[in-house]
């Protein structure tokens, strides 16, 4: 009877899967994006996609409202990129530009393997109505989006201010023609006309670091000019610089820039790897604030997707803050009757974590009697958890024939093993490092024994 060897190869993973956690939340579906080592498993698909560059896996969430997500199995620390809904512009006329969604950054953000967490990706404000009344031409500011906690978020951008001519009077506590607070503030709107001048004020940065996390990024709106005539907003604050100020009459301020890699240096590798982001001048840029309207010159939107100022190149309209962006939406302009704002953008959470399985080896040699037999096939199978990667059997330290960079399947690799002598062999299996594995191995001493009997 011929003894077999059998090894068996253990190895430890880094890599996982992703769910929900909240103890009084009710169980959820969970389905897996991506594959190999960044395969994530999430509550749903939409919106949700994973991508692998330099060793480190980037799961991105860009559909707005709540998500699930589980620590991969022995994934303990992660990196957050996290921005809120951009401000939605001022509408009615000349109105003030959206005010960007915050940003914030965590490079090590701990978590428990296989365990899960929710996560929400903030909307872009919407646009108030498209008439010259206060009372309900407001727009809206973004919401915030967050991870594990609400009190580790990205705040919503601010709303534009919204038309506010002649009226100094309050809203909700706020002048009308002041820009709203949040993660970048909203900018101001004109409001003058004889015996009633007033210059609006942007809204201030509402955006606050985490505990724990790294960088948070904020900027205020930009103000408008005391002048009667002006017809002019103020531009968005963006998370990378203020709201330009409408400083020349009938000129509208532009957005706040967006923040790129001067503010944080791995924005750059989170545009080129995932694509999210603006790009400009070969640097990604997030969380640009919105154009102030203007009845001659509407403010260029800040770059990381503000959105440009309503004038008569838009044909009188805000644009849009680009989705994903959290940039802010454009101010709304005027032109025998009034015209749409633009709404914010929503937000975005990237999360970031190795991609590198680490691996550790534990061998137990079988061979019944204990002893190989001359000439005669063992089927040498090393077992594998964790990822499937290549392995190589050797003897005495040189490589089987046949049983170089096998492709493990299932988890399961096997080289059939003639010994060529009888002797003690030191048998060796070496699991090579690839993408998503390092390099592992193990070895035992098999005695080979003469064969019995006659062929």
């Amino acid at each position: 009877m011929l003894a077999m060897t059998r090894v068996r190869l253990a190895l430890l993973s880094l890599i996982a899967s992703m769910l929900f956690i909240g103890s009084t939340s009710p169980a959820q579906a969970s389905t897996t994006v991506g594959s190999g080592a960044c395969a994530a498993t999430v509550d749903a698909s939409a919106g949700v996609s994973s991508f692998s560059s330099g060793n480190k896996c980037f799961i991105t969430f860009s559909s707005v409202d709540t998500h699930t997500w589980t620590a991969p199995s022995s994934v303990t620390n992660i990196s957050l990129f996290i921005i809120a809904g951009g401000g939605a512009g001022g509408a009615g006329a000349w109105g003030g530009g959206g005010g960007a969604g915050g940003l914030v950054y965590d490079s090590s953000y701990s978590v428990t393997p296989g365990s899960s967490y929710s996560l929400v990706v903030g909307r872009g404000g919407t646009v108030g109505g498209q008439n010259l009344t206060p009372t309900t031409n407001r727009s809206n500011n973004g919401t915030n989006s967050w991870f594990n906690l609400s009190s580790f978020a990205a705040i919503g951008g601010g709303a534009g201010a919204s038309y506010a001519y002649g009226d100094n009077t309050q809203i909700n506590g706020q002048n009308t023609a002041d820009g709203s607070p949040g993660g970048s503030g909203g900018g101001a709107t004109e409001n003058s006309k004889t015996g009633n001048t007033y210059g609006g004020v942007g809204g201030t940065s509402s955006q606050a670091i985490p505990t724990g996390a790294d960088l948070a990024l904020g900027n205020s709106g930009g103000t408008t000019l005391n002048a009667s005539g002006n017809v002019s907003g103020g531009g968005g604050g963006g998370a990378g610089g203020v709201g330009g100020s409408n400083s020349t009459i009938q000129v509208a301020g532009g957005g706040g820039l967006g923040a790129t890699y001067t503010n944080l240096s791995i924005i750059d590798t989170i545009g080129a790897v995932t694509s999210f982001g603006q790009l400009y001048n070969t640097h990604y840029y997030f969380a640009g604030g919105g154009g102030g309207g203007g009845a001659y010159y509407g403010g260029a939107g800040g770059y990381g997707g503000g959105g440009k100022g309503g004038d008569s190149s838009t044909a009188y309209a805000g644009l849009n803050g680009t989705a994903n962006t959290g940039g802010g939406g454009g101010g709304a302009s005027y032109s025998s009757g009034c015209y749409p704002a633009g709404a914010g953008g929503s937000g975005l959470v990237v999360i970031i974590y190795s991609g590198i399985i680490t691996t550790s080896v534990s061998a137990a040699f079988y061979t019944g009697s204990g002893n190989g037999i001359y000439r005669s096939i063992d089927t040498i199978t090393a077992t594998l958890t964790g990822t499937d990667a290549k392995v190589t059997f050797l003897a005495d330290g040189k490589a089987i024939p046949g049983c170089k960079s096998i492709m493990s399947s299932g988890l399961i690799a096997r080289c059939p093993w003639k010994p060529a002598g009888h002797r003690t062999i030191q048998i060796t299996v070496q699991v090579i490092a690839g993408v998503s594995s390092t390099a592992s191995s193990t070895s035992a001493a098999i005695r080979v024994l003469q064969r019995s009997g006659t062929r």
